[in-house]
């Protein structure tokens, strides 16, 4: 993705990094439950995504209001990109 400014952000390089969130957390999953049986691992390598992408959206939400409220005088997509990208970084690790 890259060094963004923030008029530089742009909702098309948002799929990206929700894609390697759920890509990462099925990994995750699938590792996590490789131990127990075949259709633990599917459950799991798909229950993890969804849950960390439902997190990561109430999150963003949740510090966009809190955003408005405090005066930090930051958008919508920049709270959305900053919580996105921040779990990607996690993810990642």
């Amino acid at each position: 993705m890259g060094t963004y400014r923030a008029q530089e952000l742009r909702w098309a390089d948002l799929p990206g990094l929700a894609g390697f969130i759920v890509m990462a957390c099925a990994v995750y999953g699938a590792v996590l439950a490789g131990w127990r049986s075949p259709r633990l691992v599917l459950y799991v390598a798909v229950k993890l995504p969804l849950l960390f992408l439902g997190t990561t959206s109430l999150v963003a939400g949740f510090n966009w209001m809190t955003a408005g409220i405090l005066g930090s005088g930051l958008s919508f997509k920049q709270t959305v990109f900053a919580v996105f990208a921040a779990m990607t970084i996690s993810a990642g690790f």
